[in-house]
């Protein structure tokens, strides 16, 4: 058995700047520690958030001001908000259980706010539409209530007249099935 490797393989890893690190384990601790020790941190510290009071969601989920607890999805958290970003309709789906509601709510919307834009998490069993028009309303501080004409005005001109021109708008619909077995004028639009 060869325990030093082929000085063919040392020269392309060498090419590739890859190090060779000595087999001798004290050897190898000793560049490892010394290699930390220099290394910039990847991450730059960030202000520390205050954490929740009771941090343990247990079967519930989490929510945006669970951020500072909310751990494991790292790399999907950003995946999806690029896709998001880069498609007019994302559907996620997934088993009950598997944390898709966590992810949208601590993992999603808070990097898309911090990237500039509005989102409506809309959860409604009843007339997702008129729940997007209600949220609508808040988003663009108006008081006035839904009145009989905005209730049948279809989704798009509504928002296009209730919110600013600018606004970058992504809409999360929990669950999604709702809007296709309830009526409400939003298909029209």
């Amino acid at each position: 058995m060869q325990l030093y490797p082929d000085p063919v393989d040392v020269t392309l890893w060498k090419a590739k700047r890859l190090e060779i690190i000595p087999a001798d384990a004290v050897q190898f601790l000793s560049a490892l520690s010394e290699a930390v020790a220099v290394a910039k941190p990847i991450v730059e510290a960030k202000e520390e958030i205050p954490r929740p009071e009771r941090p343990y969601k247990f079967l519930d989920y989490f929510e945006a001001r669970d951020v500072p607890i909310f751990y494991g999805r790292e790399w999907e958290a950003p995946a999806l908000q690029r896709q998001i970003m880069a498609y007019k309709l994302t559907v996620l789906y997934g088993a009950s259980g598997v944390g898709k509601t966590s992810l949208l709510q601590a993992g999603v919307i808070p990097r898309l706010h911090q990237d500039g834009y509005a989102t409506f998490y809309v959860r409604s069993l009843e007339d997702p539409a008129q729940a997007i028009k209600a949220e609508a309303l808040r988003l663009a501080q108006d008081e006035a209530q839904l009145d009989e004409e905005a209730r049948a005005t279809a989704l798009h001109p509504f928002l296009r007249r209730v919110l600013p021109p600018e606004t970058r708008l992504v809409v999360f619909l929990d669950p999604f099935e709702e809007f296709f077995i309830r009526p409400g004028g939003w298909y029209a639009s």
